[in-house]
């Protein structure tokens, strides 16, 4: 029996995923989809908003697994390609991230997903466990942001969950309350850590 969307979907994400590789850095073979010749390379380097798609990525590992577990084939593989169209925005893709694409996208696409597997690895992507959803990765919404200056808390304000760290930088620099503790001085450096804090050191 043939699935209607299934042939279309894999083929639709197969040409992304040759197109994506060139975000990964290592140069690989080529990669023949419908006629279209596409370059593929990997990047081990994370982009700067690895937070946002770890968090699509978790959400579609859910979406996927469950959704294979009750035959909804096409809306598994619409959660696929939401999740590939997120990737393609980026100007990089890790490598822990590439490959659990390829682990998502294997029951769909074996023969494609081996192949792109065995480029990095020694062993077969069918005998790799299902990647593993984590909740907490899988949130978002957003959070508060606490500003210090020299190590003390001076203010706060509401970012994104995930947000990049240059975001984080400006916004606590133009926070209430801040611009009287740190006018007339020397931001000798600012302190990021995402989701958390920023602490401005004068």
């Amino acid at each position: 029996m043939k699935v209607l969307g299934i042939d279309y979907g894999t083929k639709r994400i197969g040409v992304a995923i040759g197109d994506m590789e060139t975000k990964v850095a290592v140069p690989l073979r080529l990669l023949e989809i419908k006629d279209l010749r596409l370059e593929k390379s990997v990047s081990a380097e994370p982009n700067t908003d690895t937070k946002y798609l770890e968090s699509v990525l978790h959400q579609t590992i859910k979406k996927v697994g469950d959704d294979i577990l009750q035959f909804h084939f096409n809306t598994a593989l619409s959660s696929l390609m939401i999740l590939v169209n997120q990737l393609e925005k980026q100007p990089s893709i890790s490598r822990p991230i590439f490959d659990t694409l390829l682990l998502l996208l294997a029951p769909f696409a074996p023969h494609l997903a081996e192949e792109l597997w065995e480029e990095r690895h020694r062993s077969s992507i069918h005998a790799v466990a299902w990647p593993r959803y984590e909740k907490e990765k899988a949130e978002t919404g957003t959070l508060t942001i606490i500003v210090q200056v020299n190590g003390k808390v001076r203010g706060n304000f509401t970012a994104n969950r995930g947000e990049t760290e240059e975001i984080l930088k400006k916004t606590a620099l133009v926070t209430p309350n801040i611009a009287s503790w740190i006018a007339g001085k020397e931001i000798r450096k600012t302190i990021v850590v995402r989701d958390r804090l920023v602490n401005i050191v004068v």
